[in-house]
């Protein structure tokens, strides 16, 4: 696939994989928007998160969770909040505002 001048935003763009995509998709051309807590992004922050996927990316690649299985499983309602609910969010902006955006979710658990 060409990535040169592809807009991609990556959630979650600071952790380790995020963090190394996002170096791969500049390195082969890609503009790369990193939308993370580290960066004054909160998957949370329904309007922010809007108004970056009313940008129309090509791809977004959604990174960003609430991980750690014993602290998912003391704060419950975080981890919904933020791994199934701004999941969600991101699915019906795509809807609304971009449906040619691309979504890549990634899912694991240690």
């Amino acid at each position: 696939m060409n990535l040169k001048n592809k807009k991609i935003l990556v959630t979650g763009g600071s952790g380790f994989i995020g963090a190394n995509l996002i170096k791969f998709l500049k390195n082969h051309g890609a503009k790369v928007d990193n939308f993370d807590t580290s960066v004054g992004c909160d998957i949370e922050d329904y309007s922010l998160l809007k108004k970056y996927i009313k940008r129309k990316y090509n791809f977004v690649y959604h990174l960003a969770a609430f991980s750690g299985s014993t602290r998912s499983n003391l704060e419950k309602h975080k981890a919904f909040r933020i791994n199934t609910l701004s999941t969600l969010n991101i699915c019906e902006f795509i809807t609304a505002y971009s449906p040619s955006t691309k979504l890549i979710l990634s899912s694991s658990r240690l």
